[in-house]
């Protein structure tokens, strides 16, 4: 009894107590203790005695001590690995949301790649038209349920070898905005490319009154040795009357962009007398060769697909020189075809436009390379309606110059087209004296040989375009090689 009280923790002693229930009559030696003769037990209790209370005690062994210290290592590892699992599970789904997160920047710069929507407020597109470039390998039969899908039409297919893409004209017949058709477009992953079909007006304006001609004097290019002989500069543009007797012969090969009804225009043909009339007016580059590209109609409007037709034609037909006397909203299609132009060293001019000094940058002058060119007037002002910016740095006459027009005729034009005009034949007589002058090179020259223009209408950063000096210039570069 006493090892199994010892193994419960318990005193022998408290036991024996609890259970008599009366040391205090023991100790006092007075009374006589329970058993006495009365009979009753020794051991007796009291008649209610109290319940017994047994502490019990968990003995500490080394072995459960032990035993306990690797459950709480176990837990504490459970714990740790738990927390490892929840960062890790956290972690990745942190990596897969950047994951999504970049598939769809991806995805957005994708379109942005294959096409941007114009602005809701541009309006110088043709409506419902859309340009699009495809994959190479993309069947006729894929062509076609492309089409089918978002329910266009197939109206023209340009192969153009100056960038060697093929562009396709597509039409909406249901009215659907271009901002629409070219966002829709641009998701296909079928699409490489896709742009509203822009539109392009002609640089002209109407002239004030008859003045003697004075433009060739203020280009200081009269009585040069040079007149750009055999060199070919293209000219995109309206049709140019081939029968007018300034133009006789001067014009080597003929292009038609648009087809259709087609009749000579005053513009082009007053810009192709600019660069190479050699009669009762005199251009810039007399014996230069034209090529002339139709991409404009009776309207004085083109569109994207016509010029960049044109670009590609010129570029075939091994032209030096190519006038661009028109302007309209930046256009990525053109913009490559400019850039892989002038990557064959071809010089390209173009006129500023006129919508006045507060207009945004018009194009293709404003594209990187392009000769943007302003108009200037008897007294080397600035004409007012000429575009300006840091693009524009040259200017060349173009108000109330004396000019072919349509049926023999002449007339007096204005506007940064003829300008232009005058550069490209300005251009022409330089490249005759250097076969391989790079555009950059031949911006530079124009640029260091620049006369200031007239003081009361002097604009910063514009000046004449000085063709005697250009020359002259060039020549002694030459001699010091």
């Amino acid at each position: 009894m006493r090892k199994i009280l010892s193994r419960l923790g318990v005193s022998t002693f408290l036991c024996i107590a609890a259970v008599s229930g009366a040391p205090e009559a023991w100790s006092a030696g007075g009374e006589v203790p329970p058993g006495s003769p009365t009979g009753e037990s020794p051991y007796a209790g009291p008649a209610n005695p109290e319940p017994v209370r047994i502490e019990r005690r968990r003995v500490r062994t080394p072995a459960r001590v032990h035993a306990n210290r690797e459950r709480r290592a176990r837990e504490a590892e459970a714990r740790l690995e738990r927390r490892r699992e929840d960062a890790a599970r956290a972690a990745e789904e942190k990596r897969e949301a950047a994951r999504v997160a970049a598939a769809r920047v991806a995805n957005l710069r994708a379109q942005l790649a294959r096409g941007i929507p114009p602005a809701a407020s541009e309006t110088r597109l043709r409506a419902s038209e859309t340009l699009v470039v495809t994959r190479p390998s993309l069947t006729q039969a894929a062509i076609d349920a492309l089409l089918a899908r978002h329910r266009l039409t197939g109206i023209e297919t340009a192969p153009t070898a100056l960038t060697g893409e093929t562009w396709r004209l597509w039409r909406a017949g249901d009215n659907r905005s271009v901002r629409a058709l070219v966002r829709e477009l641009a998701r296909e992953d079928a699409v490489l490319r896709v742009q509203p079909n822009f539109i392009y007006m002609l640089a002209q304006a109407a002239s004030a009154g008859a003045l003697p001609q004075y433009a060739l004097a203020h280009l200081r290019a009269e009585g040069l040795a040079d007149s750009g002989d055999g060199v070919r500069v293209a000219v995109i543009d309206t049709m140019v009357d081939a029968r007018h007797p300034d133009l006789q012969s001067a014009i080597e090969a003929v292009f038609d962009a648009i087809g259709g009804e087609a009749a000579p225009h005053k513009h082009g043909t007053a810009v192709a007398g600019a660069i190479a009339a050699h009669g009762v007016v005199k251009g810039a580059a007399p014996r230069a060769k034209l090529l002339t590209a139709r991409a404009f109609g009776a309207d004085a409007q083109g569109t994207t697909l016509a010029v960049l037709k044109g670009l590609d034609w010129a570029a075939g037909q091994k032209a030096r020189v190519v006038n661009m006397s028109f302007a309209g909203p930046p256009d990525p299609a053109l913009a490559r075809a400019v850039q892989a132009a002038l990557a064959r060293n071809i010089l390209l001019v173009a006129a500023a436009g006129n919508a006045g000094p507060k207009s945004q940058p018009l194009y293709p002058a404003a594209d990187p390379g392009v000769i943007a060119v302003a108009a200037s007037d008897t007294a080397d002002g600035l004409y007012a309606a000429s575009v300006r910016g840091p693009h524009v740095r040259l200017a060349a006459p173009g108000v109330d110059v004396l000019l072919p027009s349509v049926e023999g005729k002449y007339d007096l034009e204005t506007g940064t087209s003829v300008a232009a005009g005058f550069v490209s034949g300005v251009a022409a007589l330089i490249a005759q004296r250097d076969t391989k002058m790079a555009p950059a090179a031949l911006s530079k020259l124009l640029l260091q040989t620049m006369r200031p223009a007239a003081t009361a209408h002097a604009v910063a950063g514009i000046g004449l375009v000085d063709a005697r000096r250009a020359l002259d210039e060039r020549e002694k570069a030459g001699a010091s090689r």
